[in-house]
């Protein structure tokens, strides 16, 4: 999936479904099979350990260091995508003022245009991006997948 896939599939999800909250907290996989915008993505086996999983609380960025990388945890429709947007994607679904009961907040809504304009941009708008500002010619850049620019 994209990312404007991923960030549209979770702001339709978290419209109709609750977050995934246990005592005050955002977890990855909470009370009554509920899961984060990360947690969601998981695959089977780390949703199924429920509060069980071990770094339940612990940033995307422990996440990303724990496991030798964040796509091990997740299912392979989701795969490839920096960490700077899993961190995105976490903080969407964590910050309560995002969210009202039915869908977005104005703060909610302007945070995932925000996303949008930020991660919309094809692989090869931001190639020619880099290639202008530095004056090179676009097959002088050479993106790796996964990477933040």
């Amino acid at each position: 999936m994209t990312k404007l896939e991923i960030i549209d599939e979770t702001v339709q999800f978290y419209t109709v479904n609750p977050r995934s909250v246990s005592l005050g907290r955002c977890v990855y996989n909470g009370p009554n099979d509920t899961h984060c915008a990360v947690g969601r993505c998981f695959r089977d086996y780390f949703k199924k350990l429920g509060d069980t999983f071990q770094d339940n609380i612990s940033g995307v960025e422990s996440l990303h260091c724990d496991y030798n990388g964040l796509d091990k945890l997740l299912e392979e429709k989701y795969q490839g995508h920096e960490l700077a947007f899993w961190s995105d994607m976490q903080h969407l679904h964590d910050a309560g003022h995002h969210w009202y009961e039915n869908g977005l907040t104005l703060e909610g809504k302007d945070f995932v245009d925000s996303l949008r304009e930020r991660y919309g941009k094809s692989e090869k708008d931001e190639i020619n991006a880099l290639a202008e500002r530095f004056g090179l010619r676009a097959d002088q850049i050479k993106l790796i997948k996964g990477e933040s620019i």
